[in-house]
């Protein structure tokens, strides 16, 4: 029993140490769901195949990265087993704009744009594929999943500014921008972009931080352990299997579906039936997030007290990043336009459409919108709110931009819908000050 035991022990550990090896070669992505430290994740991401993309460092900013020019991206969209993923190649520049060669050819380009997965499209063109059509201008995508504001203002300081541009659009995402500044502050002393998304490694600076351990909770007192475990592959894949026995262990004692989540709930689609599983109609539902409020940083809870704090540090540091693009642009002549792009969150969009208001999100949003409205008038930007535009987009054609799955990014329909909005209102702007000079 006890040679058994350890020869069981033995061949765990053979099978947790070369788990990488084991993905490549039964194209299993089992290395990807473990919780792991910079170390072990930075050795993944170097070894398994079929990844999404390659990243590399850039922007001379430790925590920006591109895509390595030339490589392959490949995703799919809300569902990898319901369809095929969308691939194009990695631009010149790092990005996944379908124009290439624009940023070697030219040695001037009109507008610039800099976001996150939203605007990069997850699986899909991104929505500036469908504005080029629509806007007589040259205009070229620097946005990226996991760009922040810091990333955001990095990549137009590096391509932007030595293209000359006469615009420059810095997207804020109501839904995390805030959070993604946070983390960005805490990452900011010894540490490089593969940090970011590490959750164990963010959970202890967290602790560590002199402003931030006093406005958030971490998950539990196991923030230690997490972090060593995170650091060695038996113990982050033991970690993972007993996590897997637990919840197959809840859903058997307590059988049927699991209650609703409190931040998500499904809303129907007027005027669009689909067959239900006895054959009658039914209504279409979607699922959306109940709540408009704005997520805390790396899964952390905030205290119903301090939750107007943590919006506040966010914003705060959110502003230290775009007052980085407003220090360098004093000494350029002729000097851009900035246009500070405020990109709604879905419960803003399908508010009074779909879902009722809650007030609670309805006043945390509305004094983030405020708030950069403010920066923005202040520095002599442009401030331009995409939520009314797509309010009345979605309600005239009663149409869902997102997908069953993710209901975050927008989908291929959703993306042709939003661009056609973003074209409308750039092309507003634009006009706009043509008529002024």
């Amino acid at each position: 029993s006890y040679f058994g035991m350890s020869m069981a022990l033995l061949t765990w550990i053979l099978i947790c140490e070369h788990i990488v090896p084991i993905d490549n070669l039964l194209h299993t992505r089992l290395s990807e769901r473990l919780s792991l430290g910079v170390r072990l994740q930075t050795y993944v991401l170097a070894n398994l195949r079929d990844r999404v993309a390659d990243h590399e460092s850039c922007c001379a900013d430790s925590l920006t990265w591109r895509y390595r020019p030339g490589s392959r991206y490949r995703f799919a969209y809300d569902c990898p087993s319901c369809r095929e993923p969308y691939e194009v190649i990695v631009d010149e520049a790092g990005y996944l704009n379908q124009e290439r060669g624009l940023m070697e050819r030219h040695p001037q380009i009109d507008m610039f744009l800099a976001g996150d997965s939203v605007m990069q499209g997850m699986g899909v063109p991104s929505i500036l594929e469908w504005a080029r059509q629509r806007v007589p201008v040259t205009m070229w995508n620097l946005s990226i999943a996991g760009y922040a504001p810091r990333q955001k203002v990095s990549a137009l300081l590096t391509y932007a500014i030595p293209k000359q541009p006469r615009w420059l659009v810095v997207e804020f995402y109501a839904l995390n921008d805030l959070s993604e500044a946070i983390r960005d502050d805490v990452f900011a002393e010894g540490c490089d972009y593969r940090c970011r998304y590490n959750e164990p490694e963010f959970h202890r600076r967290l602790a560590q931080h002199p402003v931030y351990r006093s406005i958030f909770d971490l998950p539990n007192g196991w923030t230690t352990l997490r972090y060593y475990s995170a650091h060695n592959f038996t113990l982050a894949m033991t970690r993972h299997l007993i996590e897997a026995i637990k919840n197959g262990i809840r859903r058997r004692v307590k059988p049927g579906p699991p209650p609703p989540s409190s931040s998500t709930h499904v809303v129907t689609q007027p005027g669009n039936d689909v067959p239900s599983s006895n054959g009658s109609g039914e209504r279409e539902g979607h699922t959306i997030w109940a709540s408009g409020l704005p997520f805390p940083p790396g899964g952390v809870r905030v205290p119903q007290g301090p939750w107007d704090d943590w919006l506040a540090v966010g914003m705060a540091a959110t502003k230290r990043q775009y007052e980085r693009l407003v220090t360098t642009l004093e000494g350029i002549r002729p000097k851009p336009s900035v246009i500070l792009l405020y990109n709604p969150t879905p419960y803003q969009v399908y508010r009074d459409v779909w879902i009722d208001r809650e007030p609670e999100s309805d006043r945390s949003l509305g004094s983030t919108r405020a708030a950069l409205a403010r920066f923005a008038d202040l520095h002599g930007w442009q401030f331009l709110d995409l939520t009314e535009p797509l309010r009345q987009e979605v309600k005239a054609r009663q149409t869902w931009l997102f997908g069953r799955h993710d209901i975050t990014h927008w989908s291929l329909e959703g993306s042709a819908i939003v661009g056609d909005v973003l074209a409308r209102e750039l092309l507003t702007v634009i006009r706009t000050q043509a008529g002024d000079k």
